[in-house]
């Protein structure tokens, strides 16, 4: 049970110094949420060129799946940038010698991503 905790502690620990991280980042990331949010709106209205019997379905599949690719991109890209910014600023062998699971690192760093997109 302690080392759970443990490991629960360092998830939430991860996930705190990435968005120390890009605190002041903050604006641009309103931006690129509001970008996805339009882009997928975009992509949704496509389905409004078919016709009345084809329309409902078609939008929700083509919302859902801009949503799906939109969520994904920026979860691979936040995990992307965290991994860069520790070897530029070269604390990614402290990172990886901390005394935590790689697992847990490596979920610490998708939830910051969840949480970010």
């Amino acid at each position: 049970m302690i080392a759970v905790e443990r490991e629960a502690r360092a998830l939430g620990s991860i996930v705190r110094r990435n968005f120390h991280l890009i605190r002041r980042y903050l604006g641009w990331e309103v931006v690129f949420l509001f970008y996805n949010i339009v882009n997928t709106l975009t992509i949704g209205l496509i389905g409004l060129s078919l016709p009345p019997s084809q329309r409902a379905k078609t939008v929700v599949y083509l919302a859902i799946g801009a949503l799906l690719w939109n969520f994904l991109s920026i979860l691979f890209q936040e995990i992307a940038n965290a991994v860069a910014w520790e070897r530029w600023e070269g604390t990614i062998e402290y990172s990886f010698m901390a005394p935590i699971h790689r697992l847990t690192y490596l979920f610490g760093v998708c939830l910051y991503g969840c949480c970010m997109a």
